[in-house]
């Protein structure tokens, strides 16, 4: 470290440029001369203490600055004592001629005096002391042994061998095999062999030892070796350094969003088989570390995920303590964010979930590729999450095969998905919300409250058609049948008369809840308001999953004889009805997460069946439906007044399909049977 000053000759560093203080001009004013040209430069005192102190100047080190040991910083307590002794002889020739007889007498002075060591040293010992202390500028670490430049520095082998034992770390010891220091010894020595037989025998090459290897693998950067053994990916994260996150100055300014899958298997309300592992997306707030909205379901990630998420963000939580009334705190957090940070999933970067955050002012922000830290805030909630609803409960699956043993995750689950959801509402709204939070030092419910305005919250304009507007984006044609999606017929007097104003074939934009396709909206031109077109076929759409349409379709599809119109449909329907029966009878067979996801479909409309029971019914009656053979008589799901559970009507869970009991030969065998009776 030593100690400088600004005197003649000292050479300095300004903003990079190291200079040479040349002379004095006066007494306030320093000439200073550039050692690369020889360019002369004037400051003053004043100035030049200035640029110390705030670190653009800086003193040019003289001397041999690896004396004082490889810390270069610190001492041991013997080397402290050892440095201490040989400066006591220092001091006492500082000021004296380098001659013989000056510096003996010197150190007899001294030597009478502390008796250290056992015998004076020589004076060309403490001359050599004193020179090191002046070139370090009166650093006294540089007065303890240099032990690390002793003993034999001339290379045992020649450069051949080491560029061999270089070819077999790369070849073996650097790879993502992870090969041991043992294995990349063998390799060298068959290399070496095989380099000695092309050599006469005079130049034989030695065999290196596993010292040697060990030496070279470790001068090879622990950064480089991890990222050549187990990835780069890896490497980045285990040497991972957080210079600072991205900060936000209020609430709702940035939220982040993400899926994951729950660690527990959860089973069916009714008979107890298992289903699966839901999912969950949740969406946090940066500012406030308050969970803006949550999905629990069997969807895989896409695009519904984050419909339903981003719907539970952007409406108030007045509804959660009347359906879950053990819950005692509020769920606070609501409302559209400036900024949503999402990762590089294709479910966060199609049209529909950019028009929707287009139209409400939605800064779509893009985490870099492979960089969660980018968003590490949901991704630590997301883990937190999981650990607090799945760890210690009757079928979790454990964090790892290893953890898991051989415990039966399936055979132990009795989680049901709606027990599961209470208790992940519970888990936030009482304990998350709740808990103070390290990086706030208070709760992120009090961080909300004492942060955000109510005027600042900004809140969909369409509240009753939420669910609707978000839906999947694409474009149809009207014709004069309507408009077709997924086989299903959508028309109304208002597209009519829409075709009549602006031409047949039109193009237009629509928007479908993939929960109830009972209905479409139509993004009409010139219009604020979506139009809403209902199905031609409302008793059997209304209330319906796509997917589980899609299901009934593909049935349809696999059996050829079979009408591929209404008629068809209501016959799919009726044959898994039957089918359905048949399988919750057997206890021996597995649902699985098809069922659940169709079931799902089901649970999540029922309450916006109910606000539309009235409109269907007369809907209805105005087309006449009611001498025609509907589905609603053989399956609950299509039928408007059993929906709800009516007279005569079961429960929807009590006739759902089974996807996995039956092949497409054995549906076809049990068609033909059907139509034959």
């Amino acid at each position: 470290m030593g100690t400088y000053a600004f005197e003649p000759n000292a050479l300095v560093k300004i903003d990079g440029t190291e200079l040479r203080l040349d002379r004095k001009v006066s007494d306030t004013l320093w000439q200073l001369e550039r050692t690369a040209n020889k360019e002369t430069f004037k400051y003053e005192n004043a100035e030049l203490l200035a640029k110390y102190d705030d670190g653009s100047l800086v003193f040019v080190k003289t001397g041999d600055g690896n004396l004082c040991g490889s810390s270069k910083v610190e001492l041991s307590p013997e080397d402290h004592d050892l440095a201490k002794l040989r400066l006591a002889y220092v001091t006492a020739t500082l000021d004296i001629p380098n001659s013989r007889t000056t510096l003996e007498l010197a150190i007899a002075s001294v030597w009478a005096q502390i008796k250290m060591p056992k015998s004076a040293p020589g004076y060309t010992t403490v001359y050599l002391w004193k020179k090191r202390y002046l070139e370090a500028s009166c650093d006294y670490r540089t007065l303890v042994d240099r032990n690390a430049r002793k003993g034999n520095r001339t290379p045992r082998y020649s450069q051949a061998v080491i560029q061999i034992c270089d070819q077999a770390i790369e070849s073996k010891y650097l790879r993502r095999e992870r090969n041991t220091i043992e294995k990349t010894v063998e390799d060298a020595h068959i290399r070496v062999d095989r380099a000695n037989k092309l050599l006469l025998p005079s130049l034989q090459l030695k065999l290196p030892s596993r010292r040697l290897l060990q030496r070279l693998v470790n001068k090879i950067s622990a950064f480089d070796k991890h990222a050549a053994r187990y990835g780069y990916q890896a490497a980045r994260k285990a040497f991972r350094s957080v210079k600072g996150h991205v900060v936000t100055d209020r609430p709702l300014e940035r939220a982040e969003i993400d899926h994951t899958q729950l660690d527990i298997v959860v089973v069916d309300e009714q008979t107890a088989q298992v289903l699966g592992r839901p999912y969950v997306t949740v969406c946090i707030d940066d500012y406030s570390r308050c969970i803006l909205g949550i999905y629990i379901g069997f969807n895989s990630p896409s695009y519904l995920n984050v419909q339903l998420c981003l719907s539970d963000c952007f409406r108030p939580k007045g509804w959660l303590r009347k359906e879950y009334p053990e819950i005692n705190s509020e769920w606070p957090a609501a409302g559209i964010m400036d900024n949503l940070v999402v990762d590089g999933g294709l479910e966060f970067h199609g049209t529909s979930l950019e028009k929707m955050c287009l139209s409400r002012g939605i800064n779509i922000v893009t985490s870099p590729r492979l960089t969660p830290t980018y968003k590490g805030k949901i991704e630590r909630v997301l883990g937190t999450l999981n650990r607090a609803i799945s760890e210690g409960v009757p079928g979790t699956t454990f964090r790892s095969i290893a953890e898991k043993g051989d415990y039966n995750s399936q055979k132990q689950a009795c989680l049901t998905l709606s027990a599961l959801k209470k208790n992940v509402m519970q888990w936030i709204a009482d304990v998350y919300h709740q808990r103070i939070h390290r990086s706030l030092d208070t709760t992120p419910s009090k961080m909300w409250l004492s942060k955000i305005c109510p005027e600042d919250i900004r809140y969909p304009a369409e509240s009753s058609r939420f669910d609707a507007v978000m839906g999947s984006a694409t474009q149809k044609t009207l014709t004069h049948r309507g408009i077709q999606y997924e086989g299903l017929s959508y028309n109304s007097h208002e597209l009519s008369d829409l075709r009549r104003q602006l031409g047949t074939n039109l193009k237009l934009d629509i928007r479908v809840n993939q929960m109830d396709i009972g209905s479409i909206y139509v993004i009409v031109p010139d219009r604020r308001e979506p139009l809403e077109v209902p199905s031609l076929e409302p008793t059997y759409a209304q209330g319906l999953s796509l997917h589980a349409h899609q299901v009934f379709r593909k049935l349809q599809r696999d059996n050829a004889e079979m009408d591929q119109g209404a008629e068809g449909r209501r016959q799919v329907v009726q044959d898994m009805n039957r089918r359905i029966a048949e399988a919750k009878t057997d206890k021996r067979r597995k649902l699985g997460k098809r069922y659940a996801h169709f079931i799902e479909g089901i649970e999540e409309t029922r309450p916006r069946i109910a606000q539309r029971e009235s409109k269907l019914v007369a809907m209805t009656r105005n087309e006449n439906t009611a001498s025609a053979p509907s589905v609603a008589d053989s399956y609950p799901i299509a039928s408007g007044s059993n929906r709800l559970g009516g007279p005569g009507c079961e429960d929807f869970s009590d006739d759902l399909p089974e996807f996995e009991v039956t092949d497409k030969d054995e549906y076809e065998n049990e068609s033909s049977d059907h139509n034959c009776r």
